[in-house]
């Protein structure tokens, strides 16, 4: 694999790493700097031709090899069609703002991108843009050609099922979960319709899967199960962490620092992948206690199913959720800078943990003094706080730690006995490629957009970020947002696909 020196060293005192180049180009694959991307409108869509089985269960089909693209036509019209004709990427680069966002509209919608009945689960986009997967519950993921809007291939895993899609660091292969039978994680050629590796372990269904920004590794987790880290170039994994509960990952920019979100503890714990089975060096607990009361007493948390550390060197972690609020975290002070609110953005506002969240901490509380009596060394983190070297309840590297130790000698912490999984929410949010935006779907279909503060004083915060744009046009909840790393086009999923550009015409 190729790979282009960052000159950006990662987050936390991180080395420099090397960020990955896509066969074929010069370029890293990273997001380009500044605010600006390309302007990619899409072409109509065309049939595709009947597939073959490949021996596993699976079968595919596709359009075949996509002709050249023709020269920009037209422009996008008020409902988001080409009003001359159908165009491709266009030369220009545009900045991406507040304004500009506001103008996106659907410009290909696909009616059929899923079983009648079904639902996409997860959109991943490829680091050059040019090229997004989409997983569903009819078992095919399905590609596409971002220049043309236009399915090339889909493949079926009726035997094993599908979710996750992830690109790897080449265009033509992805890795995904299985949904039945074996829980194995299944490395996959597009080119040739066949699996190129299994990854056997989990015991569950995994429920989170992330690949390495900087090389061939990659992370899962599952339900009640454990964390898990893989070598694409191996079968077993080379690290393992026993969890509880729905547990979702994240990896930083720099690959040297990955996120796991614990729903038991309202909590996200930050290791180092080089020790990723010793204690994390930074434990944050979201206390939010205050304005979650205002809902409902005693408050109840709302469950973490997503996380993705903005694009860049910074610290910014956003924590997405299946109710009415996500998340701003630094993840180097350990503070929680905004809550984003607006809106049904909740894809289930009934996914809370019904539990008395004063009495998680206050239980926490009592465990650590208790701790600290037979010289524990540790210290504890409430209020959105962080402790240094603090053992994650529920996370043991390399052991499975007994039920009744898990929340301390009294028994387990009480969230862990009341904590929901994720239902249908996980791929609801994302950044814009140069981290100045949010976006979020919801039980609505609208995307809400917030601005990210480019500066944040320790006096806001906690403080509520609202929408700055409301996107509308998506038709049926908007499970799944992705926004293209290298071109300005939005992608929102559930049971329809649609693809989104700005409308330029407003210019």
């Amino acid at each position: 694999m190729n790979t282009a020196p960052s000159s950006t060293p990662g987050a936390y005192g991180a080395n420099p790493s090397a960020s990955p180049a896509v066969p074929g180009s010069s370029a890293g694959a990273g997001p380009s700097s500044g605010s600006t991307t390309t302007a990619a409108a899409v072409a109509g869509f065309s049939g595709t031709n009947n597939g073959t089985a490949d021996g596993e269960g699976n079968s595919s089909s596709g359009s075949g090899s996509a002709a050249a693209p023709a020269p920009p036509q037209g422009s996008l019209s008020a409902n988001g069609s080409s009003a001359a004709g159908p165009t491709t990427i266009l030369s220009t680069s545009i900045e991406l703002n507040a304004r500009r966002l506001n103008g996106f509209k659907p410009a290909k919608v696909f009616a059929d991108a899923v079983t009648k009945g079904q639902e996409i689960t997860s959109l991943s986009f490829d680091a050059k843009g040019e090229w997004m997967v989409s997983a569903a519950e009819d078992d095919f993921f399905r590609l596409y050609k971002c220049r043309s809007g236009k399915l090339e291939k889909e493949f079926a895993s009726h035997k094993y099922g599908v979710d996750l899609a992830r690109f790897t660091h080449k265009p033509d292969t992805i890795i995904y979960a299985s949904t039945r039978e074996d829980n194995a994680i299944r490395y996959h050629s597009m080119t040739d319709n066949k699996y190129l590796a299994y990854f056997r372990g989990h015991e569950s269904r995994v429920t989170s899967l992330q690949m390495s920004p900087v090389d061939d590794t990659f992370m899962s987790a599952a339900a009640n199960e454990s964390v898990r880290l893989w070598d694409i170039k191996s079968p077993k994994a080379f690290g393992k962490l026993r969890i509880q509960g729905h547990a979702i990952v994240a990896y930083d920019s720099s690959g040297q620092v990955i996120a796991i979100a614990l729903n038991e503890r309202a909590a996200v714990v930050l290791y180092d992948i080089k020790n990723f089975e010793k204690a994390p060096f930074l434990t944050i607990h979201i206390d939010d206690s205050a304005a979650l009361s205002q809902i409902s007493y005693p408050p109840r948390y709302p469950t973490i199913t997503y996380l993705e550390f903005a694009p860049g060197a910074g610290s910014t972690l956003l924590v997405g959720t299946a109710s009415g609020v996500h998340y701003l975290i630094d993840a180097f002070e350990g503070t929680l800078r905004r809550r984003l609110v607006g809106g049904r953005i909740g894809l289930e506002p009934e996914g809370l943990a019904a539990v008395d969240a004063h009495a998680v901490l206050e239980k926490e509380a009592a465990d650590q003094e208790e701790k600290e009596k037979e010289g524990s060394a540790s210290t504890s983190a409430v209020g959105g706080s962080a402790a240094k070297g603090e053992e994650a309840n529920g996370v043991e590297g390399g052991k499975e730690r007994l039920e009744g130790e898990a929340g301390g000698k009294g028994g387990p912490t009480p969230r862990s006995m009341f904590v929901p999984s994720a239902g249908i929410s996980g791929s609801e949010c994302c950044f814009t490629p140069d981290g100045a935006f949010i976006l979020s779907g919801s039980a609505t279909g609208q995307v809400f957009v917030w601005q990210v503060p480019k500066e944040f004083r320790e006096v806001d915060n906690g403080r509520n970020l609202e929408p700055v744009a409301v996107l509308n046009g998506h038709q049926g909840p908007s499970r799944c947002v992705a926004f293209n790393p290298r071109s300005a086009m939005l992608s929102t999923a559930g049971r329809k696909l649609a693809f989104w550009l700005p409308d330029l015409d407003e210019d």
